[in-house]
């Protein structure tokens, strides 16, 4: 809807944060999958800062601890991110309406 500010999953975590780390500490599992560039780096740090807030602890043991979690596979991530030149996606958007396969190669290394 115009004019209503999106919302974010980690909006979401942050508005739930005292449930999340308590699911979390009784054995939940937390799984981030999406775009590694943004969205991913802000729900990891919305963690963290829940932990730190929670359990009043600084942010480095708030890392330690998601990092324990990762440790025991109770955290996983699956994330991708993708920066593309302004002339690849140039040649994308041209190689794409010609019909062609959208294959970017540059210098050797194919990008799509």
């Amino acid at each position: 809807m115009e004019g209503t500010p999106k919302t974010y999953v980690q909006h979401l975590m942050k508005e739930n944060a005292a449930e999340l780390i308590t699911l979390l500490e009784q054995g939940g599992r937390l799984y981030v999958c999406g775009d590694g560039s943004r969205m991913a780096p802000d729900v990891e740090e919305e963690i963290r800062q829940a932990y730190a807030n929670i359990h009043q602890v600084s942010p480095d043991e708030a890392r330690k601890w998601l990092d324990g979690l990762q440790t025991h596979g109770r955290y996983a991530k699956d994330v991708w991110a993708v920066n593309y030149s302004v002339e690849a996606q140039l040649e994308f958007a041209v190689t794409q309406a010609a019909g062609r396969s959208p294959v970017i190669l540059r210098k050797g290394r194919r990008f799509l």
